[in-house]
């Protein structure tokens, strides 16, 4: 994104959150939005404040829980995707852990009911990212997958009906940010978080835990023996939650954020990261206009810089709410953009969006 383009965003951006979002106007007939995806779509871990929260309760109630009513996709905001498109309901088929061989199955789901009019595609972060040792998905495969997902809908969708591909976020970025950062209230870096490190672990989350199961002050009585216990139930639930996420050495992600991880590997997770965006473009770009569908691809987010507070304090990894937004506003000015939905807007902003995606 060019310096012209970003401080054109800047504006457009801020001009449009002061009138509010036109939101209703890209399709303005009655009907659902289909959501394609994985745990980015769901917003896991998007809830993560625990400053006011019992510690414990508050991680044994929202680590790896889905924030859907405050998902850039189909929550309930006025910025979200499914507010600036015009839907009032969604049917929401993504999956946390889902890559693209789920994305087929994915479709039948959305396109099983017969008033979805759009889809929007979030899929592929579980393609780039692989537990440690693990190959990644050769792009032939990937490919099949996403055919056989744009070929079903664009054969069920109605003639007008339309999918939005979004580009993948480019998920070593993250990782160069956060990995040295003090950004979670349990371990002393998001690095440690990643690598389920045990030694790193705050004496303030220690006390915290202490307390719930022990009572005030119970760091004051037998320390040794109440704060080991608080340590192992801390240790217990983060084994536990871990499965099946990007936590420790068989997460979901070791290939890029484990410590362990060799530096080659995670070039080479970049690079597929690229690739893989690189073909949904092109497959959007084969697909677009098949059976009087449009088909379109967002390409923003790779290339949008992230800001610590876009990512949760859960896992230092996923969109926080904060994230949430600011993924809707990446994607959803281009949509408006394309569609002319903010002809409303002064002369001048019309100027800036003409000539592509702000």
């Amino acid at each position: 994104m060019s310096a012209l383009d970003r401080v054109a965003r800047i504006w457009i951006t801020g001009i449009v959150f002061a009138l509010g979002w036109p939101s209703g106007v890209v399709h303005a007939e009655a009907g659902r939005l289909g959501i394609i995806g994985d745990s980015m779509a769901q917003a896991i871990n998007a809830d993560d404040d625990c400053t006011a929260r019992n510690l414990y309760e508050c991680l044994d109630e929202k680590l790896l829980e889905p924030d859907a009513r405050n998902s850039f996709a189909g929550g309930d905001p006025p910025w979200s995707l499914r507010e600036v498109l015009g839907f009032d309901r969604v049917v929401d088929a993504s999956r946390s852990g889902a890559d693209w061989g789920d994305a087929p199955s994915q479709a039948q789901k959305v396109m099983a009911r017969a008033d979805v009019r759009a889809v929007f595609v979030l899929m592929g972060h579980n393609d780039v990212c692989q537990s440690l040792g693990q190959n990644l998905p050769p792009l032939a495969e990937v490919e099949a997958r996403i055919d056989e997902t744009l070929t079903h809908l664009t054969q069920e969708l109605p003639t007008g009906g339309a999918v939005y591909i979004a580009g993948l976020i480019d998920i070593v970025q993250i990782r160069d940010l956060m990995k040295a950062r003090d950004h979670h209230p349990v371990f002393e870096s998001c690095q440690a978080v990643w690598d389920l490190d045990f030694t790193r672990v705050k004496d303030s989350a220690i006390a915290a835990v202490c307390e719930h199961f022990f009572g005030s002050g119970c760091s004051s009585r037998v320390p040794s023996f109440f704060l080991l216990q608080s340590y192992d139930a801390l240790a217990l639930l983060f084994r536990e939650l871990g499965q099946g996420s990007v936590l420790g050495r068989e997460g979901s992600c070791g290939n890029i954020l484990n410590s362990a991880s060799n530096p080659l590997d995670v070039a080479a997770a970049r690079r597929y990261n690229m690739a893989l965006n690189d073909l949904l473009q092109h497959k959007a770009s084969e697909y677009r206009g098949r059976e009087g569908v449009r088909v379109e691809f967002l390409a923003g987010l790779f290339a949008e810089r992230i800001r610590a507070a876009d990512v949760s304090t859960l896992d230092c990894f996923h969109p926080s709410r904060a994230g949430q937004r600011h993924i809707a506003e990446v994607l959803g000015l281009p949509i408006l953009a394309r569609s002319r939905a903010v002809r409303s807007l002064p002369t001048v902003l019309d100027m800036l969006l003409k000539d592509g995606n702000p």
